[in-house]
């Protein structure tokens, strides 16, 4: 990977500095934005949009079709069949990124929900171009701007929902990511890098900006969703993120902030014609330089996550007097013991989370909510105790 620069061209007449991803599957809500964004900002030419899009909704793929002729802001449209639907989303994504204009300063994921209220926020958002010389930062506009993350468990749980984040970043953090939530995702590389990263001493890096000029409307998620369908895409997400908040998952986080770390450093003293590579085996990120065609090293960065630092990470929730559910927390500390301690555990996995929803009384969907062991499946159901419908599934499965 080099680290040469590709954003010069950002301020050239005609070109967009922002790139707005979404995904649609409602054109009453889509028109509306199209709106919002063409009446709220100062030029509208100045940023282009890019939305995936499915083919089997005829109705939204008009609304698209219909704004690529007639609106200020150049549209770009990916059309896919629906297939997993929002678990599949960071793909979209991601093909839509490779999309992106190259000379795109920033790019941002919104979503039809989002109404900017203040005009000329393109303008602001302007304004903070190479805000730090390297590029690697991200501007942080919504509810959640101010916030100081403690764990990658708040990272998934309240991360910067519509970071408008710099297309370096996207290009060493090597795009969207592997979660449905490219938010969470890359607020978890954002937490590693804020920490003192192994290899770097005690040097500290943040690069979440919080831009206070900026208001939105309508930033909540899932509006128009019921309740079993919020409550599915809850669980879903939590499963998902307990397996990106173990071992292997820490450690991929690190990995993707040292790139960023090893960047933001090597640009720090000058060099601007650089390399970064990885060593997979020893889990070190360097960067290099070339001379007299020799290669100089300029730094290099380990991401090997020690069992001990593993652990930690989830020391200060684990005491945190408010929450009362520590089952979460021990699961995540039993995952990064190795594989074959992991299988004896596992009974007493599902033995912790039992007893501590047994310990609770559920309600949803107003109704009681109880727990029931499935040893098989290595499962604890979470049962309608009216119904005896199953309303939810946690998995206890370690190996």
């Amino acid at each position: 990977m080099s680290g040469q620069q590709e954003n010069s061209d950002t301020l050239s007449t005609g070109a967009p500095f922002l790139s707005i991803i979404l995904a649609s599957n409602r054109p009453q809500q889509l028109s509306e934005l199209f709106d919002n964004l063409e009446t709220t900002s100062a030029n509208p030419a100045s940023f282009e949009l890019l939305i995936k899009v499915d083919n089997e909704d005829k109705e939204t793929c008009a609304v698209a079709e219909e704004g690529k002729g007639r609106r200020p802001f150049p549209i770009t449209l990916l059309k896919t069949s629906r297939g997993a639907g929002y678990y599949a989303l960071h793909q979209s994504y991601q093909n839509l990124l490779e999309q992106v204009d190259k000379r795109s300063y920033f790019v941002v994921l919104l979503n039809d929900e989002v109404r900017f209220m203040t005009f000329g926020w393109d303008d602001i958002l302007r304004g903070y171009i190479g805000h730090f010389p390297d590029h690697i930062f991200r501007l942080r506009i919504s509810e959640n701007r101010e916030r100081r993350y403690g764990s990658l468990d708040e990272c998934c749980a309240y991360p910067e929902n519509f970071a408008v984040t710099t297309r370096r970043w996207y290009d060493v953090a090597e795009g969207m990511g592997d979660l449905w939530g490219p938010d969470s995702w890359h607020q978890a590389i954002e937490f590693m890098l804020g920490r003192s990263l192994p290899g770097k001493g005690n040097e500290v890096l943040n690069r979440g900006v919080p831009i206070s000029k900026i208001e939105l409307k309508g930033t909540g998620a899932s509006v128009g969703s019921t309740m079993p369908e919020v409550y599915d895409k809850v669980r879903r997400i939590s499963i998902r993120w307990r397996d990106l908040n173990g071992w292997q998952g820490q450690e991929n986080f690190y990995r993707l902030a040292s790139k960023l770390a090893a960047c933001i450093h090597t640009q720090s003293i000058g060099c601007s014609d650089f390399t970064i590579s990885e060593d997979r085996s020893a889990k070190t990120v360097r960067s290099c330089t070339q001379e007299y065609g020799m290669e100089n090293l300029v730094c290099e960065i380990s991401y090997r996550v020690s069992f001990i630092q593993f652990c930690s990470e989830y020391y200060c929730q684990f005491f945190d007097s408010h929450r009362k559910d520590k089952s979460h927390f021990i699961l995540m500390v039993m995952l990064g013991l190795p594989r074959g301690l992991r299988s004896v555990l596992e009974p007493i996995a599902g033995t912790i989370i039992f007893t501590g929803l047994s310990l609770r009384r559920f309600v949803a969907f107003g109704c009681d909510i109880v727990p029931r062991m499935d040893r098989d499946r290595k499962q604890v159901h979470l049962v309608n105790k009216k119904t005896d419908q199953i309303n939810g599934v946690i998995s206890y499965r370690l190996t």
